[in-house]
C-alpha cells in the first residue's frame, strides 16, 4: 500500500467498524501533500486500544482542518494585497516611481515606443522628458501609456519637455499645463493632498545668465500658483552638475565629476540613476520613489443654463427686452470697457428674468 494513503485508509476503517464514532464534517482529499503546508508527514502506529486510536484520529483531523483554514486565510490575504496594488485609488498606499530623463530628441521613428518600453522594464509610473524636439503642444496615446508634451513652433523645434504616464496613472491626471518649451505642469489627484509635477529643461551653461534667471523666475511663478501643503515636485534636466563631495542631508559621498555653479541650486534628494537603455541618449535616467495614495478624478459639476424656452411667452419676452434696453442706456454712457458691461447686463438680466433651466437626469 502507498505509504501516503495509509493514514486516510486506517481512519476510514475505524469509522466503518465503529458507527458510533462521528464522521468528520469536512473530508479532505489526499493527493501529493504540500511539503510547505504539511512539513511533517502523518504517521499512525499500531494502536494499543480502539479509544486511543479514535482520540489520535480526532486530533489529526483537527490539525488538518486548522492547516487548511490557515492556507485559505493566507491565500485570501495575498489576493487582497494583489488587488490593492491593482487598485491604487483604494485604501492601499501605492509606491510610485517617478523619473526624469533627457532623451536627446524623441523626433525619431520608434523612439517614443522604446522609451515607454524602458519605463515598463524599470516599472516607472511617471517619466519626465527633456529635449523632446516635438513641435506645438498636446498629448499622444501610445500602447501602455500617454505622452503629454510642450514644444515650440520654430523651424528647428528644439528644446521641448514632456511627461509620460502609464495606463495606471492616466485616470488620475486632472490637468496638464504647457507653459513653454522648457516648462510644463502636471496635476495628479491623490490623497490626502494632490501631487503636482513641474518638468523643466534648463538652458545649457553656454546660455546667457539672463536666460537662466528667467527660467528660475518662471519656476518660482508656477510654484506660487500651487498650494504649499500639496506635494510639489520640480524635476528635469537642470544642466547642473552636483559633482563629488558630501553635502549633509542633500548629496552623498559617491557622486561623480566636478560641481558647477548651478549644481549648488539643486535640491537633490534620495534618488537612483539607471544607466544603459535601448534609447540613444548621453544622459542616465534619474528615478525616485514616493509613497502616495491616488484618488480618482471627480466629474466637474454641470454648469446651469438659462431657460431660454421661457422666451416663447410673449409677456416674458417683452419684459426681458425692456429691462435690457433700460440697462444698456446707462452702459453706453461709459467710455471704457463697454463690451464687458454689455455682456454683464445680458447675462445678469437674462438670469434674473428667465432663471436657470432645471436639469433632468436621463433614465438608463
Amino acid at each position: 500500500m502507498d505509504a501516503k494513503l495509509l493514514p486516510m485508509r486506517m481512519m476510514w476503517q475505524s469509522w466503518s467498524q465503529d458507527p458510533s464514532h462521528p464522521a468528520p464534517s469536512k473530508i479532505i482529499s489526499f493527493a501529493e501533500p504540500d511539503k510547505n503546508l504539511f512539513p511533517q508527514p502523518l504517521v499512525i502506529s499500531q494502536p494499543s486500544s480502539v479509544p486511543a486510536l479514535k482520540q489520535r484520529e480526532t486530533t489529526e483531523v483537527t490539525s488538518l482542518e486548522k492547516s487548511y483554514d490557515k492556507y485559505k486565510r493566507n491565500t485570501a490575504l495575498s489576493l487582497r494585497q494583489k488587488e490593492g496594488a491593482k487598485n491604487p485609488g483604494g485604501k492601499t498606499k501605492t509606491t510610485l516611481k517617478i523619473g526624469t530623463w533627457n532623451v536627446n530628441s524623441l523626433f525619431e521613428s520608434g523612439k517614443l515606443a522604446n522609451t515607454v518600453q524602458e519605463m515598463q522594464r524599470l516599472k516607472i509610473d511617471i517619466l519626465g522628458i527633456s529635449e523632446t524636439w516635438w513641435p506645438d503642444k498636446g498629448e499622444c496615446r501610445v500602447e501602455g501609456a500617454k505622452f503629454y508634451y510642450s514644444g515650440n513652433n520654430t523651424s528647428t523645434h528644439r528644446n521641448g519637455v514632456g511627461i509620460i504616464v502609464t495606463d495606471k496613472i492616466i485616470d488620475y491626471v486632472t490637468e496638464c499645463v504647457s507653459y513653454s518649451d522648457r516648462i510644463m505642469l502636471m496635476k495628479i489627484n491623490a490623497k490626502p493632498v494632490k501631487l503636482n509635477i513641474i518638468q523643466i529643461y534648463a538652458p545649457t551653461a553656454d546660455s546667457s545668465e539672463d536666460e537662466i534667471e528667467e527660467l528660475y523666475e518662471q519656476i518660482n511663478y508656477l510654484m506660487k500658483q500651487l498650494k504649499p501643503h500639496e506635494i510639489n515636485m520640480v524635476i528635469g534636466d537642470f544642466n547642473a552638475k552636483v559633482g563629488a563631495g558630501r553635502v549633509d542631508g542633500i548629496v552623498g559621498p559617491f557622486a561623480l565629476g566636478l560641481r558647477n555653479e548651478r549644481g549648488d541650486r539643486s535640491s537633490v534628494k534620495s534618488v537612483c540613476t539607471y544607466p544603459g537603455a535601448d534609447v540613444p541618449s548621453d544622459h542616465n535616467r534619474l528615478v525616485a520613489k514616493i509613497n502616495i495614495k491616488l484618488a480618482r478624478t471627480r466629474r466637474e459639476l454641470r454648469q446651469p443654463k438659462i431657460d431660454v424656452e421661457k422666451l416663447n411667452n410673449t409677456d416674458i419676452k417683452n419684459q426681458l427686452a425692456t429691462e435690457i434696453n433700460n440697462q444698456l442706456r446707462s452702459v453706453m454712457e461709459e467710455s471704457e470697457n463697454i463690451w464687458d458691461h454689455v455682456k454683464l447686463v445680458l447675462k445678469d438680466t437674462s438670469k434674473n428674468i428667465l432663471g436657470h433651466k432645471k436639469y433632468v437626469a436621463k433614465q438608463k
